[in-house]
């Protein structure tokens, strides 16, 4: 991509955003930092990053080089938390029941009363990222129009959100179950990052997601 002259990354004009620029391995990071050298010094384009972690703490721990946080540091914009706004969390599950009722060809409406609820009063460890993975779970596995706090509390139970504790592999289960742990542990390692997490388990995306939909749904 950078050293393709077509690459939207020597457009004339425009903005480039970066999505979890954290995941960046450090060679990427070492040729990013020398094309928005240049591309900063012509100001050609507005370049926009974001990270679900901070980057001054990776730099520190040499996972972020130095010259690349300093030239993506100019305006920091905080987001907090998805525990910091649980009020938040209806509209956002209803953003996301929609888009998997899409994906999935679903016909889930929403949630009940209490089943919203019992999201608010979860922690998201993971964020936004953990929220949608449990919606697509819920969505995949719901029975009814309507999402029960019942079928809430087992997916939040299984994603260890109110803990936050690495989970145990409990081998007294079937296969399909103990796969599904395996995937969502290693999802959860890599940031939720889907791509990572199929080519880590050498698997691809879409058959990531099928395991973790036939067992959840059993």
């Amino acid at each position: 991509m950078v050293d393709d002259e077509n690459s939207v990354l020597y457009a004339a004009c425009g903005s480039i955003f970066f999505e979890h620029i954290h995941l960046l391995p450090l060679p990427l990071q070492g040729l990013l930092t020398e094309t928005l050298r240049d591309l900063l010094l012509q100001n050609r384009v507005r370049i926009l990053a974001s990270s679900t972690v901070e980057l001054a703490a990776m730099v520190g721990e040499g996972r972020f080089l130095r010259e690349l946080y300093h030239l993506l540091n100019g305006i920091c914009i905080n987001m907090p938390s998805l525990n910091q706004r649980q009020e938040d969390i209806p509209a956002l599950a209803a953003i996301y029941i929609n888009q998997y009722n899409a994906e999935f060809n679903r016909e889930v409406i929403g949630l009940e009363a209490d089943a919203i609820a019992a999201l608010q009063a979860s922690r998201w460890v993971l964020n936004i990222d953990q929220l949608r993975t449990v919606i697509r779970q819920l969505v995949l596995g719901a029975t009814t129009y309507y999402i029960t706090r019942d079928e809430v509390v087992a997916v939040l139970r299984d994603e260890k959100s109110t803990t936050g504790e690495p989970p145990l592999l409990d081998l007294n289960q079937p296969l399909e179950k103990i796969e599904r742990d395996v995937i969502l542990e290693v999802l959860k390692q890599e940031n939720m990052n889907q791509s990572n997490a199929a080519r880590r388990l050498e698997i691809s995306r879409s058959t990531l997601w099928r395991k973790l939909g036939q067992a959840g749904t059993k």
